[in-house]
């Protein structure tokens, strides 16, 4: 799915991007945010942050991205890529990594959840919509 006002990813994967929309899909509440999904790039506001950042934290995002696109098989979801699957799958997908006995793997699916939920709320009509005014003087 291609919107035509987003722009072609550079440093992440087909794959990636497929993930992370789906990823994103789950977390945020798309139903109650009257900014339609669609209009924000959110593919274009990780990629300026990365473009910046240390190319072992690059890998480690995508890497992070693809462990969570090939998942599905250990959480029960079924032989099929998370971007694929329907949404209560990702969402038992997602229950799955966040219940991980090891920091680790935990890690590795939060820096995929931050990424996604950072960089969405970051965007000026997503936070005037959800009544987010930035920071407050005094604090």
């Amino acid at each position: 799915m291609t919107h035509p006002g987003w722009s072609e990813p550079k440093l992440l994967s087909k794959a990636n991007v497929r993930t992370l929309r789906a990823l994103a899909e789950v977390l945020l509440p798309l139903d109650a945010v009257e900014v339609p999904f669609g209009r924000v790039d959110l593919v274009q506001r990780v990629e300026l942050v990365l473009e910046g950042e240390n190319p072992f934290y690059v890998r480690l995002t995508r890497a992070a991205l693809w462990m969570l696109e090939y998942s599905p098989p250990f959480s029960g979801a079924g032989l099929a890529r998370f971007s694929s699957l329907g949404g209560a799958q990702r969402e038992r997908c997602v229950l799955w990594w966040e219940g991980r006995p090891s920091w680790r793997l935990r890690s590795l699916f939060y820096l995929c959840k931050v990424t996604v939920l950072s960089h969405y709320y970051d965007d000026p009509a997503v936070a005037a919509a959800v009544g987010m005014t930035g920071p407050q003087p005094g604090m």
